[in-house]
């Protein structure tokens, strides 16, 4: 049997990013970026906190697909090296492109190396896809077989909640992933829950009135709290979070070791390719149903 490996988009927000292919990052100057790791000598990388001084300058940011000479460079490195890949790939629903090169990439390998490389479409993205891909990382420490881990993925992404809490949506507004509707709410200074559905689409789910450091303490408390914790596997709580500004992050961190269920809280900073349409104050929860 041999070693298994895991890659991921970045979109997935994974803790562990070496074998994460990383999506692109263009500013208003059409400078092009790697997202946390560059893949080319020539071509730099970025980070949330570079994304946000950006903004502070007056730049904008959109965001593209890893490149498929990049997926083609690394599921190939790794097969010859003898390894078996699983690929978790970001939701269709949140990036088509990613997940339609991937997956067709995975397809093209499969005959030439043995079906020893399977994907899979994770339906989820940055909070969600964090708890995911550490639980999958934890799965390499079983005596386990490509297929077997990809049957037990396949059947954990339908237990992901990804969530996130969003201060302003000007930046969900700007990638054309929430209602044109909601650009009134922002206005007047609405918070916003949003959500991976089971499409892996971004919904919003709940709206918050209120100061930011109150409503963010209260958006957790809702999702996870001693009434329901018993309801989540204890594995682990992903939390990933924006440049925080009125938010007290040791707080939201206390209140979750208060709780005393997770066996481990998986804290990151997002990555490039959601940061780019970010926002300050903004935090993410990842859990996994029982």
């Amino acid at each position: 049997m041999n070693k298994i490996v895991i890659t991921e988009d970045s979109g997935l927000n994974p803790i562990d990013q070496e074998n994460m292919i990383p999506g692109l990052i263009i500013d208003s100057e059409n400078q092009e970026y790697y997202d946390q790791k560059s893949m080319d000598e020539k071509v730099s990388s970025i980070h949330m906190e570079e994304i946000f001084q950006g903004f502070e300058e007056g730049k904008k940011y959109t965001t593209a697909a890893p490149k498929r000479i990049d997926y083609e460079k690394t599921f190939e490195s790794l097969l010859e090296e003898g390894y078996d890949i699983l690929h978790l790939s970001i939701s269709e629903n949140v990036s088509s492109s990613s997940y339609n090169s991937s997956m067709s990439i995975i397809k093209e390998l499969q005959e030439k190396y043995q079906n020893r490389i399977v994907g899979v479409h994770t339906k989820t993205a940055g909070s969600g896809g964090t708890i995911l891909c550490s639980y999958a990382q934890s799965l390499l420490k079983e005596k386990i077989s490509l297929l077997e881990l990809k049957e037990k993925i396949e059947k954990l992404k339908t237990k992901v909640i990804g969530s996130h809490f969003i201060s302003s949506c000007k930046g969900y507004l700007r990638s054309g992933r929430m209602p044109a509707g909601f650009k009134v709410a922002d206005i007047l200074g609405l918070r916003y829950r949003v959500d991976c559905n089971p499409d892996g689409k971004l919904v919003p789910t709940r709206i918050y009135r209120g100061k930011i450091k109150k409503q963010a303490l209260k958006y957790i408390e809702e999702l996870v709290n001693k009434n329901n914790v018993q309801n989540y596997d204890p594995f682990g709580i992903a939390l990933l979070h924006t440049p925080l500004r009125e938010i007290e992050y040791t707080t939201i961190v206390e209140y979750l070791k208060s709780l005393k269920y997770f066996n481990q809280i998986y804290e990151s900073p997002f990555y490039g390719t959601i940061s780019a349409y970010g926002v300050e104050d903004q935090l993410g929860l990842g859990l996994i149903k029982k």
